[in-house]
């Protein structure tokens, strides 16, 4: 399935900034392919709640990432 990046970048943007929470986000990203088992690790932290402090920043990272579909 296509999904459109951009909206999920920011998606996972909001979410890592606190600002609101999306979880198919989260449940999405974790199959694009480059995402790294940091990612996936962070992302199911999302997931289940139990994110750390340093993780909204992994996130943030992530979200740019995706923005860009794993290209910078």
């Amino acid at each position: 399935m296509k999904y459109d990046h951009t909206q999920i970048a920011k998606e996972l943007e909001a979410t890592a900034s606190g600002d609101s929470y999306y979880g198919n986000a989260l449940y999405v990203a974790m199959d694009f392919p480059w995402a790294t088992q940091k990612h996936k690790s962070m992302l199911q932290r999302y997931l289940h709640g139990s994110e750390l402090s340093g993780d909204r920043f992994t996130l943030q990272e992530f979200a740019i990432l995706t923005r860009f579909e794993g290209k910078l």
